[in-house]
């Protein structure tokens, strides 16, 4: 059973990483691994490493549980994964997890925080529709890759090549070619 303690800071400006470091020293942790790299991305591969040593019986100790990932989803997938391999989680801002009964309330409770993070998220995009809807030429889905113009001069060259040395002149997809043939029959109908 070892104790391996996960140090990580966005930046070290103020000697942060010295200070987390200290206190995994403290708890007397077997291993430290210490990272200055950003929590909101993916995991580094020395985080991956040590995810991957980790097994049953250990014990990851963190100076905040954000220290795993600032992003919830990602946190949530690092909590279980470590729950289910019975590593203990020692945070040392919240405390143990190692029964059943904090793990439950603990993965309960972040539940409820990913849940609020996704409507916030839905929230904070339906304001910027709203917003973006009130500015002058406001057009909502993916903008066209194709002008009208483009287009046309394809659906011209359509009347005497095929569909393939169209796409191969124009650079336009075979399939978007078809498609405003289609579109274009259909509404002279």
């Amino acid at each position: 059973m070892t104790k391996y303690g996960y140090c990580r800071v966005a930046n070290n400006s103020e000697g942060s990483l010295e200070i987390q470091k200290a206190m995994m020293q403290n708890e007397m942790c077997d291993e430290i691994l210490a990272e200055v790299r950003s929590g909101i991305k993916e995991p580094s591969d020395a985080f991956e490493d040590l995810m991957s040593r980790l097994k049953k019986g250990d014990t990851l100790v963190l100076f905040s549980l954000d220290r795993l990932s600032r992003d919830p989803i990602y946190l949530q997938f690092h909590v279980m994964k470590l729950f289910e391999k019975g590593v203990t989680i020692h945070s040392l801002d919240i405390g143990i997890l190692d029964d059943e009964y904090t793990k439950s309330i603990f993965i309960n409770t972040l539940d409820i925080a990913l849940g609020m993070e996704r409507n916030h998220r839905v929230e904070r995009l339906k304001e910027g529709k709203r917003i973006a809807k009130q500015r002058e030429g406001y057009v909502e889905g993916r903008p066209k890759t194709y002008t009208p113009e483009q287009l046309e001069h394809a659906m011209k060259l359509l009347e005497t090549k095929t569909y393939n040395e169209v796409a191969a002149e124009t650079k336009i997809s075979r399939s978007t070619l078809i498609r405003e043939k289609s579109k274009r029959k259909n509404l002279s109908q």
